[in-house]
């Protein structure tokens, strides 16, 4: 993790984020919305959110394409192992 932070510390913040889902249950306990959340993994300031029917690698590739095309890219993306981004 040192090696990572000095990476960041070199290149600035907001380049390397940190991908979320949010579950939103309903008064029935049925999924209403999820909210996917980028936080820059420096400063934990959420730098984009995105609604989505479910947590789905289709709407991870939606939100980040909107994030690109207004921010640019960032230098990397990284999430906790759910099954969505296994091969």
């Amino acid at each position: 993790h040192g090696f990572i932070k000095a990476v960041q510390d070199a290149l600035g913040s907001a380049n390397w984020f940190k991908l979320m889902a949010l579950i939103m249950i309903g008064l029935k306990g049925e999924l209403q919305m999820l909210l996917l959340v980028f936080i820059d993994d420096a400063t934990s300031k959420i730098m984009w959110m995105h609604f989505n029917h479910a947590e789905t690698a289709e709407g991870y590739f939606t939100a980040i394409e909107a994030y690109i095309h207004l921010y640019g890219k960032p230098i990397a993306w990284y999430s906790d192992k759910h099954g969505i981004f296994r091969v």
